[in-house]
């Protein structure tokens, strides 16, 4: 099992999308599943299907990680937080771009989500049970020439 952790639009999802779907890790994100419980069933019925899982949510807090983090020791997993290190500046940068790049159909997180985030952000450890925690650094990829012209208007 994996855990992300970022600020919003920090690029986890986009991280998971390029590195982790195709390498057949089951993605598990609120945005989509809505609820902490429907995320919950989801990361337990994969795991029973002996399938790799991504949870792709903010997961600022020890509590937040803590109940995925028991899911993967009641099936002797291993755990591993990926944290991804995009300073706020980019993040609010690249929901800007999230914005543009979708014609105005995904909405520009607020700006209070991100005080929310950093107001609950605590570092991960490897003592709340993650067999490691790896850095992840927000590269660029860009599926046109287009993609990367919206990317540059904001710099």
């Amino acid at each position: 099992m994996i855990i992300m952790v970022g600020m919003p639009a920090s690029g986890k999802t986009t991280f998971v999308t390029q590195y982790l779907l195709p390498k057949g890790y089951v993605h598990i994100n609120r945005d989509t599943l809505k609820t902490q419980p429907k995320c919950l069933k989801m990361t337990k019925e994969a795991l029973h299907n002996k399938k790799s899982v991504v949870i792709d949510n903010t997961n600022p807090s020890v509590e937040a990680r803590s109940h995925y983090i028991q899911v993967a020791k009641s099936f002797s997993i291993p755990c591993r937080c990926f944290l991804m290190s995009t300073p706020m500046k980019l993040a609010a940068h690249l929901n800007g771009y999230r914005e543009n790049k979708s014609n105005y159909q995904i909405k520009r997180i607020p700006e209070t989500a991100y005080n929310v985030y950093e107001s609950k952000f605590e570092k991960p450890k490897e003592s709340e049970g993650f067999t490691e925690i790896r850095k992840i650094n927000f590269v660029p990829v860009f599926e046109n020439d287009k993609d990367k012209q919206i990317f540059l208007q904001f710099t």
